[in-house]
């Protein structure tokens, strides 16, 4: 009886076929994948967004970005959890103490919040976020200083100090809501500081172009851009090539740069 098969060259052919098939789908699986977790972290983005909107409606009052002047660092993380759904969390914060003292604050800065994660991001420990406040930035040509005509004291997430010992109105952001980024994302900074929702040295000043890897502002994992929120809870992912002066105006609340809107 005659049995029929396959040969060793065409075993050889069928695998280099599949082969070559796998390696043009995987691209296109990791794009898929890419563009999925882009996607959730614009949800989680424009999440964080709603919960700034309703404490600006019930405080009258945008929160402040890191309350440096009663040396507890708090950030405005923290005072936005009641409008996210995280009421449990926010209760357990002392907000008389530093923001990590061991004794009353140690373990609640550690809870994880997954809307102040990026899928993208690589780095996981306890507490951590991948956006930061924009307090401020270098890139229109102001002198450094904390006040509101200086570098780090001009954006709407201002730190607490005696130059800026209030908080803002929505009046103060002269720019318009569209104009001014608020929140944008900072992926996989130090997990110490930065990096931690609670610690109100996630804020940063914009002071470099936001592909620079080093730089401890705007910066993500995902290859074309950042997700900016802006005062008016519209979501921008920002293109690498955007220039410098540009990200600048969109980082200052009164700098009369309004000319550049952002395109939806």
């Amino acid at each position: 009886m005659c049995r029929r098969a396959f040969t060793l060259v065409e075993l050889v052919v069928v695998i280099a076929i599949i082969g070559v098939l796998v390696g043009l789908a995987l691209p296109a699986v990791q794009m898929a994948r890419e563009a999925a977790r882009r996607s959730q972290c614009q949800n989680n983005l424009r999440n964080v967004g709603l919960g700034i909107d309703h404490f600006i409606s019930a405080n009258r009052i945008v929160p402040i970005g890191s309350d440096l002047l009663s040396t507890t660092e708090h950030s405005w993380a923290s005072k936005i959890l009641p409008h996210i759904e995280e009421a449990r969390i926010y209760q357990r914060i002392n907000f008389e103490k530093a923001w990590n003292e061991p004794t009353f604050n140690h373990s609640v800065v550690g809870e994880n919040i997954a809307i102040f994660r990026c899928p993208s991001a690589v780095k996981d420990f306890p507490g951590k976020i991948d956006f930061g406040g924009v307090q401020g930035t270098g890139l229109t040509g102001l002198p450094i200083g904390m006040s509101a005509d200086q570098a780090f004291g001009c954006g709407s997430m201002i730190v607490r100090v005696r130059e800026q010992s209030s908080p803002l109105r929505l009046g103060a952001i002269t720019d318009g809501l569209s104009n001014t980024i608020s929140v944008a994302e900072s992926s996989d900074r130090n997990p110490e500081s930065s990096g931690r929702w609670a610690c109100g040295r996630n804020c940063f000043s914009q002071n470099h172009q936001i592909a620079d890897e080093h730089s401890d502002g705007m910066h993500s994992l995902h290859a074309i851009g950042v997700h900016g929120l802006y005062m008016d809870g519209r979501i921008h992912l920002i293109s690498n090539s955007v220039s410098s002066h540009v990200i600048g105006a969109w980082c200052t609340r009164s700098g009369a740069e309004i000319e550049y809107s952002v395109e939806d």
